[in-house]
C-alpha cells in the first residue's frame, strides 16, 4: 500500500506540473495518461470514487482531442471500474467502444485489453459464450508472445485469458477442458516468473477442483497459493485461497478448523 500511495503522490505531482503548461495536444495526451495511470493506483487503494473521477476526466480530455486510441484505452478501465461497481450496462456500453475502437484502429494493443476485460466481465455475468469468445479473440492475438502485458495489469493476458477460460468450462460441467487450459495458464505464469499471474492461473484451477470436489487437488493448490502470497504482493488473491482451502476442510470433516480458514 506504501508503494501505491508514494505512485499517486508522483502522478499527482506530475499532473499539477502539466496542467501549468499551455493547453495544447503535446500537454494534454499525457495528461490523460497520467489520470489513467492515477485510477489504477487509487483502486489498489481502494478509491474508487477518487479514481472514476480522474478516468471521467480523461475520457473528456480524449473525446476533446478526438484522439480515438486513448479514447480506447479510457473505455477499457471504465469497464472494469464499472464492472466493479456493479453498474453493469454502463460497463457493457463502455466495453463496446474500447472493441469498436481497436477494431477501427486495427490497433491490437487495444484489441487485446479490450477483449480481456469483456470475456472477464461476461464470465462474472454468466454470458459464457461471450466470455469464451473474448477470451479465446486474446489468445490468437497473443499466438506465441506470452510476455505481453496490458498497461497498469496485474496478470498478463496470456495467463488471464487462459485461467478465465478454465472458469468458463467449470461453469458448464467441462472440467477436463478446464483443467487443459487451466494448467495451460499455470505453465506461461511460471514461465514468466511473475507471482502475481501464478498465483491468478493457481486460484482458478483450484476452483475448477473445488467444483469438482477433488478435495486433495484443491488443498496442494491453495497451500501453494498462500506460500506464493508470503513471498509477494498478491493481494485480493489471498482471501480465495483461504476460502477454497477452508471450504474443503469442512466437507473433509474438520467443521471447526474449516471455519476459523473462511473466517480468516
Amino acid at each position: 500500500r506504501s508503494a501505491y500511495r508514494e505512485a499517486v503522490a508522483y502522478l499527482e505531482l506530475a499532473l499539477a506540473a502539466v496542467s501549468h503548461l499551455p493547453q495544447r495536444r503535446e500537454t494534454l495526451e499525457p495528461a490523460i495518461d497520467v489520470r489513467v495511470d492515477l485510477r489504477s493506483a487509487l483502486i489498489a487503494l481502494g478509491e474508487g470514487k477518487r479514481a472514476f473521477e480522474y478516468l471521467v476526466e480523461a475520457e473528456a480530455l480524449a473525446r476533446e482531442l478526438g484522439d480515438r486510441l486513448r479514447v480506447g484505452r479510457v473505455a477499457v478501465q471504465m469497464t472494469h471500474h464499472l464492472w466493479l461497481a456493479g453498474r453493469t450496462a454502463e460497463a457493457r456500453r463502455y466495453g463496446e467502444i474500447a472493441v469498436q475502437s481497436a477494431t477501427l484502429l486495427e490497433n491490437v494493443q487495444l484489441a487485446i485489453a479490450a477483449h480481456f476485460i469483456n470475456g472477464q466481465a461476461e464470465m462474472f455475468w454468466s454470458e459464457y459464450a461471450r466470455a469464451e469468445e473474448h477470451l479465446r479473440r486474446v489468445i490468437d492475438l497473443l499466438g506465441d508472445n506470452h510476455t505481453f502485458a496490458i498497461r497498469a495489469g496485474l496478470v498478463f493476458p496470456a495467463v488471464g485469458a487462459r485461467a478465465l477460460l478454465a472458469a468458463v468450462h467449470t461453469e458448464r460441467g467441462e472440467f477436463q477442458e478446464g483443467v487443459c487450459v487451466g494448467e495451460e495458464a499455470l505453465r506461461i505464469a511460471e514461465s514468466l516468473r511473475h507471482p502475481f499471474s501464478t498465483a491468478y492461473a493457481t486460484a482458478w484451477l483450484g476452483y475448477l477442483h473445488m467444483t469438482r470436489r477433488d478435495l486433495r487437488e484443491v488443498t496442494l493448490l491453495c497451500e501453494r497459493g498462500l506460500a506464493i502470497g508470503r513471498d509477494a504482493a498478491i493481494g485480493f488473491l489471498l482471501p480465495f485461497f483461504d476460502g477454497f482451502l477452508g471450504y474443503v476442510t469442512v466437507l473433509s470433516g474438520s467443521v471447526d478448523e474449516g471455519l476459523s480458514s473462511l473466517r480468516q
